[in-house]
């Protein structure tokens, strides 16, 4: 089965890049018309958030990723998480709530959790900026304050990783 990402998580993620600005109305038609239950595919996923984050400053598409984190908080505390080390701890999960079918390569796994630090890798299919503004949020979700977040580009068994250390307090 092909990798594919859930229309409810599809929607928010463009619509939230794509802010009130009038760019890639095509895009943002198509979007509208995506049913939240039904499953679109990962690589126009990949495809339409790189062309949108491309038109972005870093810090933008980090703080869209925060507040895409911040409106899940209800739905991730339902799930029993409760603070940024549980929640980083079972990333994955969190994760292929709205993404199924990919590759281990793509996937993110979590390399390291400790109290307030975590080490999460991730496949480079997604922004980097998304990505640490994903991390960002499940920390400042809980009230907690990041106080040091580096992301690098490593190679684990020959495949290029994104590699992101959170530290929070």
């Amino acid at each position: 089965m092909a990798a594919e990402v859930l229309g409810s998580g599809f929607k928010f993620v463009i619509q939230s890049l794509l802010g009130g600005d009038l760019m890639f109305p095509e895009l943002r038609d198509r979007v509208a018309r995506m049913a939240d239950d039904a499953w679109y595919a990962w690589d126009d996923y990949v495809r339409a958030t790189r062309q949108v984050a491309a038109l972005l400053d870093e810090r933008t598409v980090a703080d869209i990723g925060q507040r895409i984190m911040t409106v899940a908080r209800p739905l991730l505390q339902q799930q029993g998480f409760s603070e940024p080390r549980a929640l980083l701890s079972d990333w994955r999960r969190v994760f292929t709530a709205n993404v199924r079918g990919l590759d281990e390569a793509s996937n993110p796994v979590t390399r390291e959790v400790a109290e307030g630090r975590a080490v999460i890798e991730y496949g480079t299919d997604l922004p980097p900026a998304l990505v640490e503004g994903y991390l960002r949020g499940a920390v400042l979700m809980f009230d907690r304050r990041v106080e040091r977040f580096a992301r690098e580009i490593v190679k684990v068994e020959g495949v290029e990783r994104l590699r992101c250390t959170i530290e929070w307090r």
